[in-house]
């Protein structure tokens, strides 16, 4: 199935560059300043380094925030266990609960990767469960894949997402 969040990979492939340069920066000027510097292990650059050595350490620092802070980026918006976006999406979800559902009922929500799972113990003041599935539906801009009616025991189930991609079996058939 597709995800919920498709990211631009444009930009991504752009912030993992970034990153891997900031890395490799961060690498060698520190290598610079604790290693090379202190140890003059090539002579004929001693001199360079030495004049150089404060700008050295600067980068170094300079490179070791950005890394840092590029990374932290990557994860909370790019990650595939991007925390601002389950947090979106529970806003959502609780902002729709407040909004339509009435007080007494027991509202749990799941987010998956692919899709949301939202089941709901109502205290029996419902009066037409399908009606508020098609509301989840149009609240979070995804579609209703599964609905389950609530009986006894067992919870209205809601599950949406995106749809997973057809086959064409006739087209595979073909193929072999």
């Amino acid at each position: 199935m597709k995800k919920l969040r498709e990211p631009n990979k444009t930009l991504i492939n752009f912030l993992n560059k970034i990153v891997l340069t900031l890395l490799v920066t961060t690498i060698v000027s520190w290598g610079l300043v604790t290693y090379i510097i202190p140890h003059n292990i090539i002579p004929f650059l001693q001199v360079v380094f030495l004049k150089y050595q404060a700008k050295i350490l600067f980068v170094a620092f300079l490179a070791t925030f950005l890394l840092v802070l590029f990374t932290t980026l990557d994860f909370l918006y790019f990650s595939k266990n991007s925390t601002l976006a389950n947090v979106q999406m529970r806003y959502k979800l609780l902002s729709f609960s407040n909004s339509y559902i009435e007080d007494g009922t027991d509202v749990f929500f799941k987010i998956f990767d692919d899709s949301v799972r939202i089941e709901i113990f109502f205290n029996g003041t419902t009066s037409d469960e399908e009606v508020l599935g098609k509301k989840f539906s149009q609240w979070l801009k995804l579609p209703l894949i599964e609905y389950h009616e609530q009986h006894a025991n067992i919870p209205a189930i809601y599950v949406l997402g995106k749809t997973p991609e057809r086959k064409d079996g006739i087209g595979e058939l073909l193929d072999e």
